[in-house]
């Protein structure tokens, strides 16, 4: 925007689209170091920077167009090309290059977009730190580092261990918030100096490109803010007919008005280096210096390696505390998991003790709305406060998770019960139904220092030349009283939520889908006396009222199709529900063989039927441990594609168990309309049963031999008395009384004979039935 444009005015204008000023093509360089820009297709020079002539004895105009063999030496344009070919300018960096005019500079080489190689370079310069104390200096920081256990003590060991390595004026560790306002949470400085230490500074500060260009460029250095930048030339680049950008280069200019906020400062040289953790810039080292200082390139290196070890130690930190937080959580959620088990119910489960509940985050208070009514425990506002809380949240935030620490924000009725609801925490239970869970935090007065007025960003101010960009120019301490805010949710909490929510809804579906059978079967009952009566109903009528019979009947299969379709779609779920609560393994498969489903009982027992764990979308085949045990299924699987069933017993091996554990083990095609579209399998653990049997068995044959050695035993006497009647001759006895005595005899001897036959038959059923249920072979 050119100051033209501008109207006239003596009154201070805040510009809001400063943040985009395009302080990565600056066109200029700063004046410690040169500039070349080459096209790495024929290695001549494009642009360059206006100081040519002062480092290496060329003007700009003479090293516009010129092949780097002309201002390189031989050896050192050999290891540029090599470089090139390889890819591997990354291995290379910092190196020294040798030019014509016989001087040497430290230099750092990278691709720009489109092919142009950018080289910049520096005279070389006395390394601070000798090798050794390199090593040194870099082990005893990564030792106190590493002892540290809270990222306020890390920040405050790196802060003060760099500053001994650079000996700058002033190094603060700084760190963004959620807004990218920051915060000073470490300083070591000179005695004298002013502390900033807690001070916050607004976003505006370091607007969003340049925080962009802190994760591109991690280590920044301005030697004298007072400096002249030095133009590139031409502006345009020839190839790519765009500015160069410098995004990744340590000489490019700074932005005029970051400058004029240093000089506010009464900084004279800076340097800073990015905290990244996770690929987000976490923070920043910056280093303040009220003279000016220059780092040469080995030193800058050692300190980017400064700057990655610390962001992985703060990180080690942070998960660590977040792991003890979330173990400790764990056993809370666990506590509520067992309760809910118990009662066999999601909402009498969280009401058996709301202080677990209470104690999964930072809250105060614990609310739990069901429909309409309230439970909860700890500091919570009225019950119509709330009332109006669950109302606005279910017509307005459809989201299944809603939370904020100014609750009077988004809700301005909330304000007058600060005290304990300025922050919340809702999961929401039920889409159609008001049953949430929220958690409240209270107010928390907070009094923050800010370094000068956070209002005061970048100004537009009346100038020699008509109007220029201006930074606020006080740094005082600047203190803001924040009320209707509470301490903010972290994400770890948040995630929690998130995932405490997914689990009560799951529960609340199986205990839904149990209830949906039920009452499913209730219905076709009541359907099936309906059915009765209307056919009743229908044989009675007279002709005409048939027909209105029959539209009756065409009205409730309509009804019917109508419910079968909204029971066709909660079937896979209740299908889901009862296969998992079943004590036997499930696998679908397609006909394939791909693994389209299995129950949790089947995930359960992974390890011990396969030795592995269960993928779905995976092929069934790679279960098997063995070629014999694959090329068995291939067998069946084939001819249950063909329409046939099969029921078979099997024996599996494992450690959990000795010495084994039989399984039943059934095949069976899955039909639609007609056609097969898989194959289900299904086992049951008969290990028990084949107990049983074999208990069964050995009586029998007990039994059996018994039976054989008493038949025989009693049939050798009942033969000698048989033989012995044999020789009476009944004619002969004329005692009626000894005639009698013998006919009962012959009666109790066929008796006693045909007893005997019924044991030896009986003998023989049992053969036959141990021949019938004799199992099949194991494929």
């Amino acid at each position: 925007m050119e100051a033209s444009e501008l109207p006239f005015s003596d009154t201070v204008i805040d510009l809001s689209n400063c943040d985009r000023e395009p302080i990565h093509i600056p066109g200029k360089i700063q004046p410690f170091g040169f500039l070349l820009a080459v096209d790495v297709d024929t290695l001549t020079v494009t642009q360059c920077s206006n100081n040519t002539e002062e480092y290496i004895g060329v003007t700009p105009d003479a090293a516009l167009g010129k092949p780097l063999s002309d201002l390189l030496t031989t050896y050192t344009l050999l290891q540029i090309t090599t470089a090139l070919q390889k890819d591997q300018l990354i291995f290379i960096n910092p190196i020294e290059l040798e030019f014509q005019n016989g001087k040497s500079y430290q230099s750092v080489l990278h691709i720009w977009q489109q092919g142009v190689l950018i080289i910049e370079c520096e005279t070389v310069r006395k390394f601070y730190l000798q090798s050794t104390d390199y090593y040194s200096a870099t082990n005893h920081l990564m030792q106190s580092l590493k002892a540290c256990h809270q990222v306020n003590e890390l920040c405050d060991v790196l802060a003060r261990n760099v500053r001994q390595i650079t000996s700058y004026d002033r190094v603060m560790v700084y760190q963004f918030d959620e807004e990218w306002n920051g915060k000073i949470i470490a300083e070591s400085r000179r005695p004298e100096l002013y502390s900033f230490f807690g001070h916050h500074f607004p976003a505006s500060d370091i607007p969003a490109q340049a925080r962009k260009l802190y994760l591109t460029n991690v280590l920044r250095m301005i030697p004298d803010v007072d400096y002249v930048p030095v133009d590139i030339v031409p502006q345009i680049n020839p190839k790519t007919k765009e500015p160069l950008d410098l995004s990744k280069s340590f000489l490019r200019s700074v932005s005029p008005i970051h400058v004029e906020y240093l000089q506010n400062m009464g900084v004279k040289a800076t340097l800073v280096i990015s905290i990244i953790i996770n690929n987000k810039l976490w923070g920043l080292l910056t280093c303040h210096h009220y003279h000016e200082k220059f780092i040469d390139s080995k030193l800058r290196l050692l300190l980017e390696h400064v700057g990655s070890i610390a962001a992985y130690q703060i990180e080690m930190v942070e998960n660590v505390n977040a792991q003890r937080h979330h173990i400790q959580v764990q056993s809370y959620e666990k506590e509520i998991i067992k309760h809910i088990a118990r009662e066999r119910s999601v909402i009498n489960g969280l009401l058996h003790d709301l202080s677990l509940l209470l104690k999964l985050n930072s809250a105060s208070g614990v609310v739990i709305w069901w429909e309409n009514n309230s439970m909860g425990t700890g500091l919570l506002p009225p019950k119509e406060v709330i009332r109006e809380i669950v109302q606005w949240l279910f017509t307005y935030h459809g989201e299944n998770i809603f939370y904020t620490d100014s609750l009077q924000k988004h809700f301005p009725i909330a304000g007058r019960h600060a005290s304990v609801a300025s922050g919340i925490l809702a999961i929401r239970l039920s889409q159609y139904e008001k049953r949430y869970i929220i958690w409240f935090k209270p107010e928390t007065i907070q009094t923050i220092t800010w370094g000068g007025n956070p209002a005061e960003k970048v100004l537009l101010l009346p100038g020699e030349d008509g109007f220029r960009l201006s930074p606020r120019k006080s740094f005082e301490k600047w203190e803001e009283t924040v009320r209707n805010r509470a301490v903010r949710w972290d994400n770890s909490e948040i995630q929690q939520a998130h995932n405490f929510r997914n689990f009560l809804i799951e529960q609340i579906a199986n205990q839904s889908a149990q209830l949906e059978v039920q009452n499913a079967e209730l219905n076709l009952k009541v359907e099936e006396k309906v059915q009765e009566v209307r056919q009743a109903n229908a044989q009675l009528q007279e002709l005409n009222e048939e027909l209105a019979q029959q539209n009756e009947e065409l009205r409730s299969q309509s009804e019917e199709i109508a419910s079968s379709q909204y029971r066709l779609q909660n079937k896979q779920q209740q299908l889901k529900a009862i296969f998992d609560n079943t004590g036997q393994v499930i696998f679908f498969l397609d006909t394939q063989a791909n693994l389209l489903f299995f129950n949790k009982m089947a995930a359960r027992n992974a390890q011990i039927l396969h030795g592995r764990e269960l993928i779905a979308g995976e092929n069934f085949k790679q279960y098997f441990r063995t070629k014999e045990e694959l090329a068995g299924f291939e067998q069946i699987f084939e001819q249950v594609l063909q329409g046939k069933s099969f029921v078979m017993e099997r024996e599996f091996f494992h450690e959990a168990f000795a010495p084994s554990r039989w399984f039943r083990v059934e095949y069976n095609p899955v039909y639609e309309e007609e056609q097969i579209i898989g194959v289900t399998i299904l086992l049951a653990d008969i290990t028990d049963l084949k107990k049983y049997v074999s208990y069964i068995e050995k009586q029998n044959a007990v039994l059996k031999e018994i039976a054989y050695i008493q038949s025989h035993e009693i049939r050798r006497p009942v033969a000698n008395i048989m033989g012995l009647l044999s020789i009476f001759n009944y004619d002969d006895l004329n005692d009626p009384f000894n005639k009698e005595v013998m006919d009962k005899l012959h009666i109790s001897i066929t008796q006693l004979d045909e007893m005997i036959h019924q044991i030896v038959d009986k003998t023989c059923l049992i053969e036959e039935f141990e021949r019938e249920n004799t199992p099949p072979p194991t494929p």
